[in-house]
């Protein structure tokens, strides 16, 4: 049984790894083109509206909301409130 917990750790880290090269090799390979956005487009989507939703639930103003514009700093997407 304690074995369980080290492999669960073991996997997360190689798991993370993987996904962290596979990145590293996409983002080069695919840029910010057409297959970027159809990769990134629906987890950034996802993303913004949880924030979107949280905002509405505590009564935040809305101020803007982009749900997917890449910018040369990284941001995809963002929500603004007050």
């Amino acid at each position: 049984m304690a074995n369980e917990g080290w492999l669960a750790v073991f996997s997360l880290g190689v798991t993370l790894t993987l996904l962290s090269l596979l990145r590293d090799w996409l983002f080069p390979t695919i840029g910010r083109g057409l297959l970027f956005r159809v990769y990134a487009g629906p987890g950034v989507l996802v993303h913004e509206l949880s924030h979107t939703l949280t905002a509405i639930l505590v009564r935040f103003t809305i101020t803007q909301v982009s749900f997917f514009s890449p910018q040369p700093d990284g941001t995809l997407g963002f929500v603004e409130y007050l």
